[in-house]
């Protein structure tokens, strides 16, 4: 059991060292920090996108656990990070099944064929686009607000 324990904080020590080094690098580089932040954001709404298609419950259901496992994440987990994803993941989620037909036409050029199906597809898009401008407001606003603020330490959530 000992050669197990020490295996992880060896794994452990690896780990924080880097994102040290990481955490040190996009502090000096804050546009490069937003971009990881906002796609961060995206990668975790495209999991969560998913994992709702992947479930074998009834779509509404789904949502319901999804929507019912963020909460629960966000007040057991999310509450000592400064940063927050679990929510807006599931919102991003959400956002691109709605827009997810609208995308496909806009992608394959049979968005504007018509003023009927240029107005569908533009109402089908503008979940996506508010999340999309959701993701950039909030990712700005969590980076002015964790850089306003003093580190306690290095690559913890607590800080």
């Amino acid at each position: 059991m000992q050669g197990i324990t020490g295996f992880s904080k060896s794994i452990n020590r690896f780990v924080e060292q880097n994102c040290c080094l990481i955490s040190s690098f996009l502090d000096k580089h804050p546009v490069v920090y937003k971009i990881v932040l906002v796609a961060c954001h995206f990668f975790r709404a495209a999991a969560m996108y998913g994992l709702m298609t992947v479930s074998p419950l009834p779509f509404a259901t789904t949502c319901v656990t999804m929507v019912a496992a963020s909460v629960l994440y966000r007040a057991a987990v999310e509450r000592f990070c400064c940063f927050r994803f679990a929510l807006p993941s599931c919102i991003g989620a959400g956002a691109y099944w709605i827009s997810k037909i609208s995308m496909i036409q806009l992608v394959s050029g049979v968005a504007f064929d018509s003023v009927g199906l240029a107005f569908f597809n533009i109402a089908g898009a503008l979940p996506l686009i508010g999340y999309i401008g959701y993701v950039a407001y909030v990712s700005h606003e969590e980076y002015e607000a964790k850089m306003g603020r003093p580190k306690l330490h290095c690559g913890s959530c607590v800080s």
